[in-house]
C-alpha cells in the first residue's frame, strides 16, 4: 500500500510539471509546409507536455514571426514572436483527448493578392514555417474574434474565386554555389503532369508562370506548355557545358475549356541527347467555382474582390454538410478571424463589406493541416 501511495505522489508530479508555462520558457515547437488553418489535438498537446487532461483551453499560448526571413533556428527566438489567435472546438473548454484547436499559420513563402492574381515571393531559406506552443498559469486572452457576416439583400453574388498552385523544390545546385538550387530534372522524362490541388473551373483560362534552366552543347532545345506558350534555350558553346545554363522564364495562359486538373510541361530536347532543363519554380494561378471542396494540400480561397466603401459580396459554399464547416476571414495586417455565417440545408453563406481586401477559408476539421512536432 506504501509503495502504492508513493507511485501515486510521483505520478501527480510528473504531471503537474509537465505542464508547460511559457512565462519560464518552456514551449514545443512546430513547423509546416502549407499556408492555411491548423489543428492541434487534445492528445498531442497532453502528450507534448503543453497541458494537462482536465486544464482549461484558453490557457494555450500559439506564438509566431509573422516577418522577415531567418533560418527557423534563429525564427524561434523570443524576439519579435506575436501571438496567434485561436479557435477552441470543444464542448467545455477543458482538455481532454478529443478537443481540438484551430489557426491559420503563413507557409515561409508569401502569397500576396492583387489584381484577381496571387504573386509568390519564395524564402530564403527555408520550406518550412516554425511556430511555438506554450501555456500561461492563467487565460491568454488569445481566443480568435468572431465576426458576424450577416447576408446583405442587394449584395453582389460571387461565382468564381482565384486559387494559386506553386511547385518550387530544392533538389539539385548544379555549380555548388550553395545560392541557386532547382528541381525536376528533365532528362529522360521530358514531360512532367503537375496537378493542380482542385480542379479548374470550366471555360476559363488559367495563367502559368514557368522559371527554368536548360543546357545542350549542339542545338536550341524549347520548354513547352500543354495547349500554351513555350520558350527557347541557345546552345551553351563551351567544352564545360556540364557548369553551364541557360535561364528563361516563361509567362503563359492556357486557353478557356473544360475544367483542367493540371498542367503539363514538355522539354523539347531537339535531338539533343544530352541536353537536360532543371525545373526552378511553377505558378499557377485559375479560377475556381465556390463548392466546398476537401483537400489533404490546400484549401480554397474566397475573395471580396473589393470595388469600395458601401459594396458588398455574398458568399453560397454549396455542400452536402454544412454544419460541420468552419469559415475564417483574413484581413489586412495578417488577423483571422472566425466568422459566424447563414447554415442552409445544403449551403454556406455569408456577405463580405468590399472597402478592403478579405479573403475566406471554408474548412471542416477533418480539412485542418496538421502541423510536425519539432521539439
Amino acid at each position: 500500500m506504501k509503495n502504492a501511495y508513493s507511485w501515486l505522489l510521483l505520478l501527480i508530479s510528473f504531471t503537474a510539471g509537465a505542464q508547460m508555462n511559457w512565462s519560464e520558457g518552456e514551449y514545443a515547437s512546430f513547423s509546416t509546409l502549407r499556408s492555411g488553418i491548423h489543428k492541434i489535438n487534445g492528445t498531442t498537446l497532453i502528450n507534448q507536455g503543453v497541458l494537462g487532461e482536465g486544464d482549461q483551453l484558453d490557457r494555450l499560448v500559439i506564438l509566431h514571426r509573422p516577418e522577415g526571413e531567418l533560418p527557423h533556428i534563429n525564427g524561434l527566438s523570443n524576439g519579435g514572436l506575436q501571438p496567434t489567435y485561436y479557435k477552441v472546438v470543444d464542448s467545455d473548454g477543458m482538455l481532454d483527448a478529443n478537443s481540438l484547436v484551430l489557426f491559420y499559420v503563413n507557409a515561409p513563402y508569401v502569397m500576396e493578392f492583387k489584381d484577381s492574381t496571387y504573386s509568390y515571393s519564395e524564402h530564403s531559406y527555408s520550406e518550412r514555417e516554425y511556430f511555438i506552443i506554450s501555456a500561461l498559469p492563467t487565460s491568454s486572452n488569445q481566443h480568435m474574434m468572431e465576426q458576424d457576416r450577416a447576408l446583405v439583400s442587394n449584395a453582389r453574388a460571387i461565382h468564381l474565386v482565384t486559387q494559386f498552385h506553386v511547385v518550387d523544390s530544392a533538389h539539385t545546385n548544379l555549380v555548388g554555389t550553395g545560392r541557386r538550387w532547382f528541381g525536376d530534372l528533365f532528362d529522360f522524362t521530358t514531360q512532367r503532369p503537375y496537378n493542380l490541388p482542385l480542379s479548374a473551373a470550366p471555360n476559363t483560362s488559367i495563367d502559368i508562370k514557368v522559371n527554368a534552366v536548360a543546357r545542350a552543347n549542339s542545338s536550341t532545345t524549347k520548354l513547352e506548355i500543354l495547349d500554351g506558350g513555350s520558350v527557347s534555350f541557345p546552345s551553351v558553346g563551351t567544352s564545360s557545358v556540364a557548369d553551364y545554363v541557360t535561364e528563361r522564364a516563361l509567362h503563359s495562359d492556357v486557353p478557356a475549356g473544360s475544367g483542367l486538373n493540371a498542367v503539363v510541361l514538355n522539354y523539347d530536347k531537339a535531338g539533343n541527347s544530352n541536353a537536360a532543363m532543371w525545373l526552378d519554380k511553377l505558378v499557377v494561378n485559375y479560377w475556381a467555382n465556390l463548392d466546398y471542396q476537401p483537400s489533404a494540400t490546400y484549401q480554397k480561397r474566397y475573395q471580396n474582390f473589393p470595388r469600395g466603401a458601401g459594396n458588398f459580396s455574398t458568399f453560397e459554399v454549396s455542400t452536402a454538410t454544412p454544419q460541420s464547416l468552419h469559415v475564417f476571414e483574413l484581413r489586412p495586417g495578417g488577423e483571422v478571424r472566425d466568422v459566424q455565417p447563414n447554415f442552409g440545408t445544403s449551403n454556406v453563406s455569408w456577405s463580405a463589406p468590399e472597402d478592403t481586401l478579405l479573403q475566406y477559408l471554408v474548412v471542416s476539421t477533418n480539412d485542418a493541416f496538421v502541423p510536425r512536432f519539432e521539439r
